[in-house]
């Protein structure tokens, strides 16, 4: 919950919807979960994580270039002081200048001249038609994105579902989008990091690669960027999976999935990540 009158954009638009849920005027809403926030709000409940689209960020930039091949003094667009500080951190040699308005306006200013390049979501260029203009996709060592990025979740009341659609978010729950998203948010949660955080991580599910473990295994990164664009704080963890194949038999590995965004967001307070926004909505 929340005052309505401090949320913008796409957060104003998110507590609009959840309102109308707890009120019955739906029987559910659909979020991108990177707007909604860590902690849970009374009444409502993530009823199904759809299947996740790459989460990654994105580089659009004229002739081809790559994150390593933009020439030294390169004018880069930037929306967010979480891309900034990571982006200062590998190529400290780019201007960064900030900039607004609709993905179309960003891309358009490198068709213009104005920039050589810009760093969007993936999720956002796709869903619009426009991953064709993506030069490359950047590793979340490099930069990880917001915590949710590229998940969409459905939301219900936490009673009154009726059967058929309880069948219904069954059928499109997505179980290891499920467990990844739960990662990071237990992270986020424990960091008491608000949507609008400079703060990222992406949880990713590794498929074993020898005989030695049948098991798969959650990996964990996350980034927490200084006040003062000169230093962040990155850690990673791992812990394995028992069973992906049922949700019935899931609830080992979402609480695995749980302890280990904890422990990530424990070593990340260790190692001086602090002062971060709390949740705002």
């Amino acid at each position: 919950g929340g005052d309505p009158s401090q949320c913008a954009g796409g957060r104003l638009m998110t507590y609009a919807l959840r309102q109308a849920v707890l009120a019955g005027r739906c029987d559910l809403s659909v979020h991108m979960l990177k707007d909604l926030p860590s902690a849970p709000l009374e009444g409502l409940t993530i009823g199904a994580y759809l299947k996740r689209v790459d989460p990654r960020e994105a580089l659009c930039a004229r002739q081809g270039w790559t994150l390593a091949t933009l020439p030294p003094g390169a004018t880069v667009g930037i929306s967010s002081p979480l891309r900034r500080q990571q982006l200062l951190e590998a190529r400290p040699d780019l201007n960064l200048v900030s900039v607004r308005g609709s993905v179309e306006s960003r891309l358009q200013r490198i068709d213009d001249g104005d920039l050589d390049a810009t760093i969007l979501a993936y999720p956002v260029l796709a869903r619009l038609g426009l991953a064709g203009h993506v030069t490359e996709l950047i590793e979340p060592t490099v930069i990880a994105p917001t915590p949710g990025q590229g998940a969409l979740v459905i939301e219900v009341a936490d009673s009154g579902v009726s059967p058929s659609l309880a069948r219904a978010l069954s059928r499109v729950d997505h179980l290891p989008s499920r467990i990844r998203a739960m990662a990071e948010r237990a992270l986020q949660e424990r960091l008491e990091a608000g949507t609008r955080a400079p703060f990222g991580c992406l949880a990713a599910i590794v498929d074993p690669h020898d005989g030695t473990d049948s098991r798969s295994r959650l990996v964990l990164t996350a980034v927490v960027c200084g006040p003062d664009e000169t230093k962040d704080v990155r850690r990673s963890r791992s812990t394995m999976l028992d069973d992906l194949d049922t949700a019935d038999d899931a609830a080992g590995d979402i609480a695995a999935a749980i302890r280990l965004g904890h422990a990530l967001a424990d070593d990340l307070l260790a190692a001086g990540a602090a002062g971060l926004p709390r949740q705002t909505m």
